[in-house]
């Protein structure tokens, strides 16, 4: 079982973007690495308003204007070593089940705190199995 504690960090050359690559596996043997950069986007006067965090407030997406945000990206490694994507908090499925959307509850500011929260809910949601999205779009190939 993968700990949430116990990894490796990554050093890719940048203040604003680490990999963590998980000491454990998954009960199915999979080996999880997650990519998180920092965003903080550029905001000049008159370039402000159509930067990411001011479009998603503006929808009601996010409860108001988000200064920076974590992104994350996942990356599983069956044990015959294919790669694929899943198991990403701030991704869900779509109503119709075949494309993948932001799930702003897991849009979170950038701090030490946030990004522990999303790597503990990248390890949950891991070791339990639960779908995620990138499935649905296998499938849509292989329909």
């Amino acid at each position: 079982m993968l700990q949430a504690n116990d990894y490796k960090v990554i050093d890719c050359g940048s203040k604003v973007r680490r990999m963590y690559e998980f000491n454990g596996r998954t009960p199915r043997g999979e080996r999880v690495v997650v990519e998180v950069s920092e965003c903080h986007p550029f905001r000049a006067k008159g370039w402000d308003e159509d930067d990411l965090p001011t479009l998603w407030a503006k929808n009601g997406w996010t409860d108001g204007v988000l200064p920076n945000y974590l992104c994350t990206h996942t990356y599983v490694y069956n044990p015959d070593g294919t790669c694929w994507l899943g198991y990403n908090p701030q991704t869900l499925n779509s109503f119709d089940g075949k494309r993948p959307l932001i799930n702003f509850d897991w849009m979170l500011p950038v701090s030490d705190e946030n990004r522990d929260r999303l790597l503990a809910e990248v390890v949950r949601r891991a070791n339990a199995g639960e779908p995620t999205p990138v499935e649905s779009i296998k499938n849509m190939f292989n329909a």
